[in-house]
């Protein structure tokens, strides 16, 4: 099958390959310890550490 661009395959191959991925199960958040609900933290896919947003920006900040 043809990864047709725009196609559900290739939607799925995008998103497997992404280095980001919303959570999808209850979770805190690595910087603050927030909890966070399913859909409101980011994961890490080389890690799978989660933070929510606004710590995820400020540790891409202090690493730059």
């Amino acid at each position: 099958m043809e990864n047709v661009p725009g196609s559900s395959n290739e939607s799925l191959r995008q998103a497997m390959e992404a280095p980001l991925a919303r959570n999808r199960m209850l979770a805190s958040c690595l910087g603050c310890g927030e909890p966070l609900k399913i859909g409101e933290g980011l994961i890490l896919r080389d890690c799978f550490h989660v933070f929510c947003d606004v710590c995820l920006i400020q540790t891409i900040k202090n690493t730059i």
